[in-house]
Order: C-alpha cells, then structure tokens, then sequence
C-alpha cells in the first residue's frame, strides 16, 4: 500500500514542480527580461518568436536581474 501512495506522491510532486516552474520561472523571469532586454538594447533584441533556447537564455536573463535587484536592495540596506 505504500508503495502506492509513494508513486502517486512522485506524479503529483511531479506534476506540482512542473507547474510552478512554467507559472513563475518561465513566464515572469521571462518578461521581466524581455523588458529590460528591450530597454537596454534599445528596442532590437528580443523581437519576435524565440525558439526554446532562447526562451530558456532570457529566462536566465530575468532571473539575473531579479538577483542583482535583491542583491542592491540588500546592499543599500546595509550601507544605506
């Protein structure tokens, strides 16, 4: 019987993590650094679709702004 409930766990765990990876990382890290992409290149990069990769890339993007947004907010607060 555990061993039911444990795969069942596994499937929704699973599934719970997918989704919160598509609903937060995916979809704000990205438009977070779609606009500062966009403002720090002057409106040229990203335009358009982007394939998979670049998807992933600027998502990185706007996890690194969020990061060093924390980071300088932390260090104001610090020094400040």
């Amino acid at each position: 019987m555990e061993e039911i409930f444990e795969g069942v766990a596994r499937i929704v765990g699973g599934f719970l993590r997918w989704v919160l990876w598509e609903l937060f990382f995916q979809v704000n890290f990205v438009n977070i650094a779609r606009v500062f992409l966009l403002a720090m290149t002057l409106g040229r990069y990203p335009r358009g679709e982007l394939s998979q990769v670049q998807y992933d890339r600027v998502a990185v993007v706007g996890l690194l702004v969020v990061l060093g947004g924390l980071g300088a907010v932390a260090l104001d607060n610090r020094y400040g």
